[in-house]
């Protein structure tokens, strides 16, 4: 009997068979299985075709356009191997930039997460969760399914991810330290958090909504652990194998978010024409250091913002006499104003004598970054006759929060602008006088 003589029951049986070759991910072929179910209800006794077919997918017009392509492309399979093939069928899906995620509102789902008023053990396993998926990008469904045996080595093992995929994720020794104390004691292959990847979601959605933030989901987080890789100049394609993403256009989409070179390159137009600069074949050093600044106690009822922690810096160079190519802030917090500054000698501990500074600041400013690049070449050469060049920071407080419950512990409200906060500073420079 011809394909097309067969009744639809039949007919649909027989494609199964070749969704179960096609599809390897076990939800993707339920969620196909039920749509073609649902298309075969709809034709009834009717044979199959495009105008059917086109009549059931105008069933679902009102959802996502990523779910109707994914219901196009199903139906459109179906089709095609009945040999009535939809080619004038399409759903362009626009692939929307993530939201981006701060890492002091990171902070605060962690501070969330660990509330006083949740059992002790409780609240450790939620701020391991979120430092996990923070952490490492792991999807919840990946996240449900991880158990002490997937830990070893200073790395996890991602089993059995997206499209049935392993994959290797490096872990930091610090979430290392917690993950192992977490489950000591626990059976090599029982799941860690003891969750099902929709009660993760549903946890996360929770925590971030006692902690004041809209839009933080677990997803969320995913894409907090890709955008801080590419912020820290790490390559797209290591990114992608991080995430477990098959395709290398579903990572680029974070680059919207680090790049900043398209921002430094229209800048440079309200700029003075700069003079000559070296050839390109002098090449280009990058010195980097980094740090934290840890306010110093204080008391709750004190305003924060009147407090600032002034913070000197040493970077090491490649010789003592350079040109500055550019020079880079990265904070993690941008709810803390910060100052930099730029030497030629190294201040005293208490910075109490005059000193030029190279850079053109003379207020703080709240960015995540701070970028500056002379408009002609600016030679520096350290004073102590030392491969170093100086520098200094001046951070200021985070400010109060007033939305605290007035019974709770008072110190709640100092930790809250007395948290540590992370600076990178990076100078690119020439070394004077030499060339590859």
């Amino acid at each position: 009997m011809a394909l097309r003589d067969k009744p639809n029951e039949d007919l649909f049986r027989l494609y199964d068979d070749e969704l179960v070759l096609h599809l390897n991910n076990r939800k993707n072929l339920r969620t196909a299985r039920k749509l073609l179910d649902d298309f075969r209800q709809y034709l009834g006794e009717a044979r199959p075709s495009p105008e059917g077919a086109k009549g059931f997918l105008t069933r679902f017009t009102d959802l996502s356009t990523g779910t109707r392509a994914w219901y196009t492309l199903t139906v459109k399979g179906f089709m095609k191997w009945y040999g009535l093939p939809l080619e004038d069928l399409k759903v362009k899906v626009s692939r929307d930039i993530p939201p981006y995620i701060e890492t002091d509102d990171v902070h605060k789902l962690l501070q969330a997460a660990g509330d006083k008023r949740t059992h002790k053990k409780i609240a450790e396993r939620d701020q391991l969760l979120v430092e996990t998926l923070w952490r490492t990008g792991v999807r919840r469904a990946e996240a449900a399914k991880l158990c002490p045996r997937d830990i070893k080595d200073g790395k996890v093992l991602v089993r059995k991810g997206k499209g049935e995929k392993d994959r290797v994720v490096p872990l930091l020794s610090s979430l290392e330290k917690k993950l192992a104390n977490f489950t000591r004691g626990m059976p090599p292959d029982q799941p860690i958090f003891g969750l099902t990847a929709e009660s993760i979601g549903m946890k996360i959605t929770n925590i971030a909504r006692r902690a004041g933030l809209t839009g933080m989901h677990t997803h969320a987080l995913r894409h907090k652990f890709a955008t801080d890789l590419l912020e820290k100049g790490v390559n797209i394609r290591v990114v992608q194998a991080l995430l477990g993403h098959e395709n290398l256009d579903t990572t680029q989409v974070y680059l919207s978010f680090t790049d900043t070179q398209l921002e430094d390159a229209v800048a440079r137009l309200d700029q003075e024409i700069a003079p000559e600069r070296p050839p390109a074949s002098a090449r280009v050093f990058e010195s980097s250091t980094r740090f934290e600044v840890v306010p110093e106690p204080q008391d709750w009822h004190r305003v924060p913002m009147e407090r600032y922690v002034w913070v000197p810096f040493q970077i090491e160079l490649e010789g003592p006499d350079i040109e500055i190519e550019s020079f880079t802030v990265r904070t993690s917090d941008t709810e803390a104003a910060f100052m930099p500054g730029l030497f030629y000698r190294a201040l005293s501990d208490g910075g109490e004598f005059e000193v030029e500074n190279l850079l053109p600041i003379d207020e703080p400013m709240n960015k995540r970054e701070y970028r500056w690049a002379p408009t002609r070449p600016l030679r520096y050469k350290s004073e102590d006759g030392k491969n170093l060049c100086h520098g200094a920071v001046t951070v200021g407080q985070r400010p109060l929060k007033m939305n605290i419950h007035p019974d709770r512990d008072p110190e709640e409200w100092a930790q809250y602008y007395d948290r540590p906060m992370e600076l990178l500073i990076t100078l690119k420079y020439r070394l004077e006088g030499t060339q590859d």
